[in-house]
């Protein structure tokens, strides 16, 4: 999130100064905000893990992407009656003494924008709710509508007395950040676990750690090289990448699968080996689970557990031992000379195709309507679903609103209100492509993600004048023709797309 602002105070006088924005949540039928500047992400309620000994109002820890985030009940630390847990339920995860705390609320209403003459200071309680946690109270409508602007800061502050007349722990007054400090310790004891990436290969299932998987795509273009170490099929090209692809049916001696098959689930993990990317080639991938180290038991000897060189490092036993995971060692499915005998194969190839890029042009192509487009790769970040789209008053009509990516505030553009196709509902196959422009990010909701493809320079043609006045200026770069033009494209500028319209 953006850096921190100064507090929003009550107005001197004229009420004067620029409008904040808050994320607004409820609590027991109570309207609370918050400064979107203090908030760093939105999640669903995730495992929350008890932390013995804490404060009462501490609901325990839970894991974010690997990193421990203590967890306050909003609900008990507000005096609050408590609530069972829904699907509305989120966890607001603010910055609290220096590290990232999660507030449970009942839900997550909207960002608004709130002028400073807006708010008033608050008395001593509002609604049933001490005042010590706020720093005003922001009415609209008149005042028929009232959002309390808590101060979150002082939710960790040194708890009074009566706040942990049950207390879990020793000293109800103790300081803040030792608490902090201790629930974090407490986390690293409860959360012993190993987060896995699991696939299919053959009737079998395998993981490895979530860490050593740099991405997951669909099975790419395969060239074939000759003298390839065993089970490497080939190397593919991954956004001016050259990897080698090593196929896990082929390693493991299982025949290969069907061709047609071939279309249907197959991946391709990429992992780091010894400072090198690799793509491992598998039927399908299951999920990402986190697995009890608990349940991991030593690959047993007969299978080479002892000998230090065996391609699984364990074995998860789950559901009672109904379930069992293979756990791969990556470093361990190549030797080293295999692993520099294809890093040299890879930058043979990476040179190779240097020159042949120089003529060629990467695209993303995505349909809207009946039409194709596409903006060049190196322009997109990451293509996402479509979550839930919050409006923004006083916007271009082609700005859908913003949404919320892991935490960061997202705007989106709808491309057919910007390239005047008509309006559509959204899909499953809705996707957001997410393109990075000078640091600033910013999402384009298409129908649909059609395929990451090469294209030759002169299979690309300038745009004809009538389609630039048609769609404006600049927006589109040019006409792409392929299969001596049955198929067509238009390639978009996408700093151009953000751009409002000349009256």
């Amino acid at each position: 999130m953006a850096e921190q602002t100064s507090a929003l105070r009550p107005p001197a006088g004229d009420g004067a100064g620029e409008a904040h924005e808050l994320v607004t949540c409820v609590l027991g039928g109570v309207e609370f905000g918050i400064d979107i500047s203090a908030v760093q992400e939105i999640v669903r309620r995730p495992k929350i893990t008890p932390v013995p000994r804490a404060p009462r109002y501490v609901e325990g820890v839970a894991n974010l992407r690997g990193n421990v985030l203590p967890i306050v009940n909003s609900r008990a630390r507000f005096g609050m009656p408590p609530a069972d847990n829904a699907d509305n339920n989120r966890v607001v995860v603010v910055e609290l003494n220096g590290a990232p705390t999660g507030l449970i609320v009942d839900a997550v209403r909207e960002v608004m924008h709130v002028r400073p003459s807006d708010v008033e200071r608050a008395p001593a309680a509002v609604q049933s709710v001490d005042g010590r946690f706020l720093r005003g109270v922001v009415k609209l409508n008149g005042g028929q509508r009232l959002v309390l602007l808590l101060d979150h800061n002082s939710i960790l502050d040194a708890a009074r007395p009566a706040d942990d007349a049950a207390p879990r722990g020793p000293d109800p007054g103790a300081d803040p950040a030792a608490s902090g400090a201790a629930l974090r310790a407490a986390a690293v004891r409860a959360e012993e676990h190993e987060h896995l990436v699991t696939f299919r290969v053959g009737a079998e299932e395998y993981g490895v750690p979530i860490m050593d998987v740099q991405e997951i795509i669909r099975v790419p273009p395969i060239s074939t090289v000759p003298n390839a170490p065993a089970g490497v099929v080939g190397i593919a090209s991954l956004r001016n990448r050259i990897l080698p692809v090593l196929d896990l049916r082929a390693k493991f001696g299982l025949p290969p699968l069907p061709k047609d098959a071939r279309r249907g689930d197959e991946r391709c993990l990429v992992v780091g080996v010894g400072g090198a990317a690799l793509a491992l080639r598998v039927d399908a991938v299951n999920q990402v689970l986190q697995v009890p180290q608990a349940t991991v038991e030593r690959t047993p000897p007969i299978m080479g557990g002892g000998a230090g060189d065996t391609q699984v490092r364990g074995i998860a036993k789950l559901n009672g031992g109904k379930r069992l995971i293979m756990l791969l060692a990556v470093e361990k499915l190549v030797t080293q000379s295999e692993l520099s005998a294809m890093t040299e194969t890879s930058g043979r190839a990476e040179q190779g195709a240097g020159a042949a890029e120089s003529d060629e042009r990467q695209l993303v192509t995505f349909k809207v309507a009946d039409e194709e487009f596409a903006v060049d790769i190196m322009q997109v970040q990451e293509i996402v679903r479509l979550g839930r789209v919050t409006k923004v008053p006083h916007v271009p009509e082609f700005v859908e609103g913003v949404v919320n990516l892991r935490g960061s505030v997202l705007p989106v553009i709808d491309l057919r209100k910007r390239v005047h196709l008509a309006r559509k509902d959204y899909s499953d196959a809705t996707r957001v492509v997410v393109v990075d422009l000078g640091g600033s990010k910013t999402g384009i909701i298409v129908d649909a993600v059609s395929e990451v493809m090469r294209v030759r320079a002169r299979d690309l043609e300038p745009a004809p004048p009538i389609v630039r006045s048609r769609y404006g200026d600049h927006i589109i770069e040019g006409v792409g023709k392929l299969n001596r033009g049955d198929r067509m494209f238009l390639l978009l500028r996408a700093d151009e797309l953000l751009k409002a319209e000349a009256a």
